[in-house]
């Protein structure tokens, strides 16, 4: 028996396709959803109704799905080739969550328990505080570099790959630092969004593989919080030289 879930009331809803075999991912237009949605659990063949950018997940080949309870996401972890891949499926509401987790389950039943883990604020917290201490680097940077680049009446571009880099810096002259800063500061603000969405809900974490579960390390958490501390040190020196 074949399942389908379309997130029809959400831009970025995906179409979710599952039977005894596979889990196919597609993100056609919005829509479009409820007529393929028909056709599938008409019989229709996937291939004849999906998009060839559809992603085809074996079931045998899945690892580990998890989901956060303060979200509608589910997160799946799958094996393709000797690569492990990640596939995000992107579900309307906490309820069509909870409908396309609860099949999985079925699907897997005693193969894969079920484990739960809520995060600490600093477990919360320290992904978007790494992404946002490396886009703020990295914007100070190309804001710098694209000034620099308006600044120089000539460019000179040696080595290899030049055509990379003649596009990187036609770019940066073409955004200027002003562009570069608006940007930039879009992605921080988005990764300081992300860190009090953190502070005010740390995740629940439910997550289906087969034993053993291994909880976050304390140990990795520090040193993560150590490359951080480091790089804000070395950042901050520079700024104040």
């Amino acid at each position: 028996m074949s399942n389908v879930w379309c997130a029809d009331d959400t831009f970025l809803g995906d179409l979710i396709f599952l039977n005894r075999d596979n889990l196919i991912v597609d993100s056609p237009a919005e829509d479009k959803m409820p007529g393929i949605r028909d056709a599938l659990l008409g019989g229709e063949a996937p291939a004849s109704v999906l998009s060839s950018d559809a992603v085809n997940i074996p079931l045998l080949a899945v690892t580990k799905i998890s989901t956060d309870r303060n979200d509608s996401d589910i997160e799946i972890e799958y094996r393709d080739g000797k690569e492990t891949e990640e596939r995000t499926l992107r579900l309307a509401s906490p309820e069509k969550r909870d409908e396309v987790f609860g099949a999985l389950k079925a699907v897997y039943g005693a193969k894969f328990e079920e484990f739960e883990e809520a995060y600490s604020v600093p477990q919360a917290v320290v992904g978007p505080l790494m992404s946002l201490t490396i886009f703020g680097c990295l914007t100070w940077l190309f804001a710098n570099a694209a000034a620099e680049i308006r600044a120089a009446e000539e460019i000179e571009i040696s080595g290899s790959k030049q055509g990379l880099k003649a596009l990187f810096v036609w770019v940066l002259d073409f955004l200027g630092p002003i562009g570069v800063s608006v940007i930039g500061g879009l992605i921080c603000l988005l990764c300081a969004m992300a860190i009090f969405n953190g502070i005010k809900e740390p995740p629940v974490m439910a997550t289906l593989q087969e034993p053993p579960y291994k909880k976050q390390s304390l140990v990795k958490l520090v040193f993560k919080y150590g490359i951080i501390a480091v790089i804000w040190y070395f950042a901050l020196k520079l700024l104040l030289i």
